[in-house]
């Protein structure tokens, strides 16, 4: 097996012991160790492409996640992500928004062992760009719960884990 599939594998396992709650402290230091590495490695592998730009300090990950946005209307605006990271979240809304408004969201993440729960909280506007009809809106989280980002960050960890695969 290979060195990047040694890691993954340890990575994982370390991984599914986390979300259930049973690292020991020796553990722990080691799990949170990995994930630096993971981390990195993948904002070095998403920074690839970028050809100059400006680099991302997050990872992130396409992945469709349940939102609801109160973007001020007289109901939430129910949509999904298309990409989640620690820092924010885009997504598909029908009108542009203003840079820097701050709109309360509610994402539903899954829950560990299964299900899903919400996450609430308040992002504001980062980006707006028009993609059809709909406008792709970036927000970045600015009020959560350490217990949420946590979570999160945790979520994150699972979506990207799912796209390596398991040798067989």
């Amino acid at each position: 097996m290979s060195g990047t599939g040694t890691f993954i594998n340890r990575f994982r396992a370390l991984h599914e012991k986390a979300k259930g709650g049973t690292l020991t402290e020796p553990l722990r230091i080691e799990y949170e160790q990995l994930r630096r590495e993971l981390g990195r490695l993948m904002l070095v592998a998403q920074q690839m492409g970028r050809g100059g730009k400006t680099l991302r300090s997050t990872l992130r990950i396409a992945q469709l996640i349940k939102v609801e946005l109160d973007l001020g209307g007289s109901a939430p605006e129910r949509t999904s992500t298309m990409d989640l990271a620690s820092g924010g979240f885009a997504a598909l809304v029908p009108a542009s928004q203003p840079l820097g408004k701050r709109v309360p969201f509610t994402l539903q993440v899954p829950s560990f062992p299964s299900g899903t729960q919400p996450l609430e909280g308040v992002a504001k506007v980062a980006s707006t760009t028009p993609q059809g009809g709909l406008h792709r809106v970036s927000f970045s989280f600015e009020a959560m719960t350490p217990e949420d980002r946590s979570h999160l960050d945790m979520v994150i960890i699972d979506f990207v884990l799912r796209r390596f695969t398991t040798p067989g």
